[in-house]
């Protein structure tokens, strides 16, 4: 049956939502083949205003942030590398309910994202097929669901994914020459600093692990991809904790987790240490 013949099905356009990928989920192998999403549609597209940043925590010496998006702020228009941030730009997913509310379970069922609606542009590919769709359009998407945090640095498996995935994606080149600047972190060769890793690894992955197994079994117990509210306080507090242990103590001992002291921000990391709260 074809993609037109399955859309003239649908009953009734409110079952059917776009929803914006912007950072691992514009791989397909991430986003169709381990999560089983088969979208209806996939369109490029940009969010004016807004742009990438890596402020979901993740953990130390491993894998230190996943993306987000921002409003863009003038004063913090560039990255550590001093380049320009762009307008965040992504691919447009059109999915039904069920796999919309199955993506928000595979991030994590609120636990570090909220659900926002924005108005993205279409980037015009020149293919026929996409004159039915609208040049400007509402999409669901994923930003940071705590207060602000410290971004931090990728890990190089996280940031390959996201670029891949742009390729596959048509972003424009532009684009993709920018995501190829982000610095990343990288893990420790001095025996110091690798001991030191491996203690911190040794302490909190058994912790993050637990945390995934009851964030996983309680994910879409609302119906719509979420976990309950004490699980989402749950996480928080052991990301506090984890960061906090990191960010005070580890930190000065063994050297950072996160790549900052290599890509430059340490010093706004030791201003700001802490900054995540629950809520």
């Amino acid at each position: 049956m074809s993609l037109s013949n399955n859309l003239n099905r649908s009953p009734k356009p409110q079952d059917h939502v776009w929803y914006f990928a912007y950072g691992s989920n514009l791989s397909s192998e991430i986003f169709r083949a381990h999560r089983g999403i088969q979208p209806l549609e996939a369109i490029p597209v940009r969010l004016p205003g807004w742009s990438l940043t890596f402020d979901i925590y993740g953990v130390p010496y491993q894998e230190p942030a996943f993306l987000s998006i921002s409003v863009a702020v003038a004063s913090t228009g560039k990255n550590s590398n001093g380049v320009a941030l762009p307008d965040v730009h992504g691919t447009a997913y059109l999915v039904d309910r069920k796999a919309y509310y199955s993506i928000i379970a595979s991030e994590g069922g609120g636990t570090a994202y909220e659900e926002i609606a924005v108005r993205a542009e279409r980037i015009s590919s020149g293919a026929e097929k996409e004159s039915h769709i609208p040049q400007s359009l509402v999409v669901m998407t994923l930003t940071r669901g705590y207060a602000e945090t410290i971004p931090r640095c990728p890990s190089q498996r996280y940031k390959d994914i996201v670029v891949q995935g742009a390729e596959e994606a048509h972003l424009p080149a532009s684009y993709r020459s920018f995501l190829d600047t982000i610095p990343t972190y990288r893990p420790p060769k001095s025996a110091w600093r690798l001991v030191g890793a491996k203690i911190f690894l040794a302490i909190w992955v058994p912790v993050m692990m637990v945390a995934e197994w009851i964030t996983n079994m309680t994910a879409n117990s609302d119906g719509k991809g979420n976990c309950p509210r004490w699980v989402h306080g749950l996480v928080r507090f052991l990301l506090v904790a984890m960061w906090l242990h990191h960010d005070l103590v580890h930190a000065r001992i063994f050297g950072r987790g996160d790549g900052l002291d290599e890509s430059g921000d340490v010093e706004t990391a030791g201003e700001n240490h802490g900054r995540i709260f629950l809520r």
